[in-house]
């Protein structure tokens, strides 16, 4: 009886350190995590400014001209959205008639 209870005392020691391990490496996983998701956050933030500040003008003429827009249309946005590029505001340009 004595030896049976020392060998589930002992047992349960191990299963005790396996726990506290296992609890370790997750904690430290947790932490990485954290970490790289941090540094997509920062990453992603630094990706929009790019885009919304630092954009080629070309991009943005596309943007401003759409698709359907006619060639005459095209040359007028875009000079329109060069300026507004020049001023730094988002402005809507549109084709005048």
């Amino acid at each position: 009886m004595v030896e049976l209870r020392r060998a589930v005392e002992a047992d349960q020691r191990q299963l005790v350190q396996w726990a506290e391990e296992k609890l370790s490496l997750a904690t430290i996983a947790l932490d990485l995590v954290q970490q790289h998701r941090a540094a997509i956050e920062a990453d992603l933030g630094a990706l929009q400014y790019e885009l919304k500040v630092r954009a080629p003008a070309r991009v943005r003429r596309r943007v401003h001209a759409g698709a359907g827009a006619a060639p005459g249309a095209r040359r007028a946005i875009s000079r329109r959205a060069d300026a507004c590029l020049r001023a730094q505001t988002d402005c809507v340009a549109t084709p005048r008639r």
